[in-house]
C-alpha cells in the first residue's frame, strides 16, 4: 500500500522529532512560546528539544500560519535570486558549499541528500536554502532563497548581496 505524502510525513515527525503533529501544536500553545516570534521558536526547539534545523523549521513553519500561535508582529519577507551557470551540476554543489562554509556569517550550513544546502544567517539567524538544478549541456540553475528577513529593506539588501556574492562564486569555479 503506498503512502500519500501527509500520511508519510506524519510518521516522518514522530521518527524524527518524537512526537506528533497534535503534540508539537500542543507544545507549542504552552506559555512557554506565547510571546516569542517564528525565529525564537525555531532556535528554542533546535537547542532545547535538541530537533535538527531542518526539522525544527518544518515544524515552526507548519504552525505559523495558526492565527495567534507566534508574536509575529512583522511580516518575514525574504530575497530570492535564479542564477544559470556554464557547470555540471556537482561541481556547482561542491563549491558552493565550500563558500558557505568558509563564509563567517553563514551559521550550520548543512547539504541534504536531495542537494539542498541550508544554514542560517548569523547576523539575525534568518535563513537560507539554495537549491541546485541540473539543466541541460553542463549547465546548473542556482535558486537562492533567503526568508525570514524583517524588512523590505532588509530583503533588497539581501538580494543584492547575494546577486554579487552568486557572481564571486560562479567565478571561484
Amino acid at each position: 500500500m503506498k503512502l500519500n505524502s501527509n500520511h508519510a510525513l506524519a510518521e516522518e515527525v514522530v521518527v524524527e522529532s518524537g512526537r506528533t503533529w497534535n503534540q508539537w501544536l500542543d507544545e507549542l500553545k504552552s506559555d512557554k512560546f506565547k510571546d516569542l516570534n517564528c525565529g525564537e521558536v525555531e532556535d528554542i526547539l533546535v537547542h532545547e528539544y535538541q530537533l535538527d534545523r531542518d526539522w525544527a523549521a518544518k515544524i515552526t513553519d507548519r504552525f505559523a500560519s495558526k492565527d495567534g500561535l507566534f508574536n509575529d508582529s512583522h511580516p518575514c519577507f525574504d530575497a530570492s535570486i535564479r542564477f544559470t551557470v556554464d557547470l555540471p551540476k556537482d561541481s556547482v554543489v561542491n563549491s558552493t558549499t565550500q563558500w558557505f562554509e568558509s563564509e563567517a556569517r553563514a551559521m550550520e550550513p548543512q547539504l541534504n541528500e536531495d542537494s539542498i544546502l541550508t544554514c542560517l544567517w548569523r547576523t539575525d539567524h534568518s535563513r537560507i536554502a539554495v537549491v541546485f538544478e541540473p539543466k541541460g549541456d553542463g549547465q546548473t540553475e542556482i535558486i537562492l532563497r533567503h526568508d525570514r528577513l524583517r524588512s523590505q529593506s532588509d530583503a533588497d539588501i539581501m538580494h543584492n548581496f547575494w546577486e554579487e556574492s552568486l557572481k564571486g562564486m560562479v567565478q571561484a569555479f
